[in-house]
């Protein structure tokens, strides 16, 4: 669950030290498709060109927007007690995968199958995301810049398994399903319950994920 922390203070601090608070411009660049079994990253027509050259990379990370959490209430969460086992402490979001956060941004490496620029259509492999997601930016993944080889973790995500699926993160099935039916708008606002499923979905051996 998300624990809701007011950012006024944080204001008044910033104020006090002379600096102002930013606001800044994100635009939306596509949004996410799920049809027959595919799934696609769609992109919007003034940003194919961004496209070229993208075809010779095997893996994409995917900046995506969590509408869902966008609401002021959320975006004041700044502490959660992640659904990763019964001892896990309260944890603040920026050390969690919880949607709500000041800034709803979602990061997934996605395995890029096929790319057409002509049309703005990236076919992917999987991706934690609902159809309609707003995707906000894509960066090809460089092993040089993102792979680290001593990573550290603490105690309670230890048992989790070291590499992701070869085909990239998914939603549950019970999430997909979920989302078809409930018509969830774009990014996900979805229950604590299936928000918890989701954040155990990260890790497709999780023994709680299927609860």
């Amino acid at each position: 669950m998300g624990i809701p922390a007011a950012g006024e203070a944080a204001r008044k601090r910033r104020t006090q030290m002379g600096l102002k608070q930013r606001a800044f411009s994100v635009v939306q660049i596509g949004h996410v498709e799920r049809a027959n079994g595919r799934i696609t990253l769609a992109i919007d027509e003034d940003y194919r060109p961004a496209l070229r050259q993208l075809e010779h990379f095997g893996y994409v990370q995917v900046l995506w927007w969590f509408s869902g959490s966008q609401d002021e209430h959320s975006r004041q969460v700044l502490e959660s007690k992640p659904p990763y086992g019964k001892d896990v402490p309260i944890t603040g979001v920026f050390a969690s995968r919880w949607p709500e956060r000041p800034n709803p941004i979602a990061l997934t490496t996605v395995q890029v199958l096929n790319v057409n620029q002509e049309e703005g259509r990236v076919d992917i492999g999987n991706i934690d995301a609902f159809d309609g997601t707003p995707i906000l930016d894509l960066k090809p993944y460089f092993p040089v810049c993102d792979r680290v080889k001593a990573i550290k973790v603490p105690e309670w995500v230890a048992h989790w398994p070291e590499w992701m699926p070869e085909e990239g993160m998914g939603l549950a099935e019970s999430e997909r399903k979920a989302g078809m039916q409930n018509g969830l708008e774009p990014g996900g606002r979805r229950t604590l319950e299936s928000q918890d499923r989701k954040e155990r979905s990260l890790y497709y051996d999780d023994p709680d994920r299927n609860e």
